[in-house]
């Protein structure tokens, strides 16, 4: 790539627009341009870099096959995916992969398949990957796997001392988990408390089984969760609060009515709820409803109940609790000591919370997402291929994307000295910089020279082939460091004329080689960083 022809200019004060140090960093180096409010644009020398970051991201997926998707219409929104890009947004691309595969897929000895796109979400970058398997079981070791293979790759980044987190499920699958940067200026909330750098966010310690059997507790005219912690004398947290829903769902003709249960301090997150049971429409169950299944409004919980419609769903902060209080399905009465597992179960587990107020969190900056969704998408799709045991069955789907600005920001904002940009060898754009000061058509040539040589070689060299008019050789030196290239090489008249040229490694100290030993000595520095 020659600096002469290439658009992409460096700035040497930071931009006066309200960004992250990282993007700052990417702008003064001309990797990126905002060009309104909100939109940016990536230069020919952000694409390069950006090509480098998926080269990476691909390498954990197995065997991935390149494919392009048109999102569908708002009309079927509310069942995928989200990507963050200043929202967790429906980006309907789903259902036309798993109408793909309904077509090109009929047993389970093509799977697994990953596919994998990049494209635009809100106007950034996203690298975007699915995971077909034959079963949940093959989509958990996998997405399992992807799981660990990209922690141990942030972790080689550094980008753990920041650190990543993991948050829990905001979606509803089984298995989820998001990468977070805490980040003053990040548009997620993390919970101060309870965050672990390699684990959920949200952990909810394991509570000592119930010591005692339930036992019925009269609760005269006393129907909400704020009510029943102040009659009984105890903590929102010490109570079991059921939210039902009227949900129509994937799979099932008749309406189903969701149960679900989870600690009395916290909220439901309703699209986790929707996603966890493939679920087109969902609205607060009435209370015939309620009475329908064997409920009691206000003094309802999943005890004793038992009907073709109920659905129960129970939050991770319910399973992992001991003894809670619950409804008895009985008016003005609960039970003290309920214990899930023994006193009731449910058809789901996971996380379908919401996330703490913003009071009890910190701020932080999404960088990818991993989700095993299981198989309810393919069930309403009617993607399904031949079992091992021969009858058919519905397709498990995984999903891993990747929000590539933030990604890159967050590199930016570890990889950096005084001088610029400082990109570990394995994610810079450029090998190195080549640096023409020659003025001859003699020493030209000689620069031309090499430069072709290199590329031959099969290294990715940023050519600073700039009349002296145009920058002289301060300037391409600052150039070359502030956008990070790992290696210089300069060419000049006098260091030619002598059969040298200078050897500069970012950050250590220049060293005179001769032309003839550039090639070779390369061979053996990207071997020494590759290894």
């Amino acid at each position: 790539m020659r600096l002469s022809s290439l658009l992409s200019t460096t700035l040497r004060q930071d931009p006066a627009d309200p960004a992250p140090a990282g993007m700052k960093l990417l702008q003064r180096a001309g990797y990126l341009r905002a060009t309104s409010p909100g939109r940016l644009a990536w230069s020919p020398l952000g694409v390069a870099a950006l090509a480098r970051l998926t080269t990476h991201l691909r390498a954990p997926l197995d065997a991935p096959q390149p494919l392009i998707l048109a999102p569908e219409g708002p009309a079927e929104q509310g069942h995928y995916f989200g990507r963050y890009a200043g929202g967790w947004e429906a980006q309907a691309l789903e259902v036309p992969l798993l109408r793909l595969a309904r077509s090109e897929i009929s047993s389970y000895r093509q799977l697994p398949a990953t596919l994998w796109q990049q494209r635009l979400v809100s106007g950034r970058p996203w690298l975007e990957a699915w995971v077909l398997t034959p079963d949940e079981e093959a989509l958990e070791a996998e997405m399992s796997r992807l799981q660990e293979a990209y922690s141990d790759l942030l972790t080689r980044w550094d980008l753990p001392g920041q650190p990543v987190a993991m948050l829990p499920n905001l979606l509803g699958s089984a298995l989820a988990w998001t990468w977070a940067s805490p980040h003053p200026e990040g548009s997620l909330r993390l919970h101060a408390g309870q965050m672990d750098s390699r684990l959920a966010s949200l952990i909810f310690a394991q509570g000592a089984p119930a010591a005692d059997p339930m036992a019925p507790v009269e609760t005269p005219d006393v129907q909400t969760i704020a009510e029943l912690a102040a009659f009984l004398q105890i903590s929102p947290a010490e109570t079991a609060k059921v939210v039902c829903y009227r949900a129509t769902c994937a799979g099932h003709t008749e309406p189903q009515l969701l149960m679900v249960v989870i600690r009395g301090d916290l909220e439901v997150n309703e699209a986790a709820v929707a996603r966890r049971v493939g679920a087109t429409t969902m609205e607060p169950a009435s209370e015939a409803d309620l009475r329908e299944v064997g409920a009691v409004p206000g003094y309802a919980s999943p005890v004793g109940l038992s009907h073709p419609r109920l659905r129960v769903l129970a939050d991770t902060s319910v399973v992992a609790a001991g003894g809670l209080v619950a409804g008895a399905n009985k008016a003005h009465t609960h039970l003290k000591q309920v214990q899930y597992g023994r006193d009731y179960e449910a058809e789901l587990t996971g996380n379908i919370h919401q996330l703490p107020a913003e009071e009890e969190t910190l701020p932080a900056r999404p960088l990818g997402r991993l989700e095993a969704a299981g198989t309810a998408l393919a069930e309403g799709v009617g993607a399904s291929c031949m079992s091992s045991q021969g009858r058919p069955e519905p397709l498990a789907l995984g999903y891993v994307g990747w929000d590539l600005t933030e990604l890159m920001t967050a590199l930016c904002e570890v990889h950096h000295d005084e001088e610029g940009l400082s990109w570990p060898a394995e994610l810079a754009p450029f090998d190195l910089a080549l640096i023409s000061l020659a003025d001859g058509e003699e020493t030209i040539a000689q620069a031309e020279h090499l430069y072709a040589a290199l590329l031959a070689a099969g290294f990715r060299v940023l050519y600073d082939d700039r009349a002296k008019k145009a920058a002289g050789p301060g300037v391409r030196f600052k150039d070359a460091d502030l956008r990070g290239v790992p290696l210089r090489i300069t060419l000049g008249r006098r260091a030619l004329s002598e059969g040298g040229a200078e050897w500069k490694a970012r950050g250590g100290e220049p060293d005179l080689i001769s032309v003839d030993q550039i090639l070779a000595r390369l061979q053996a520095w990207r071997t020494a960083f590759t290894d």
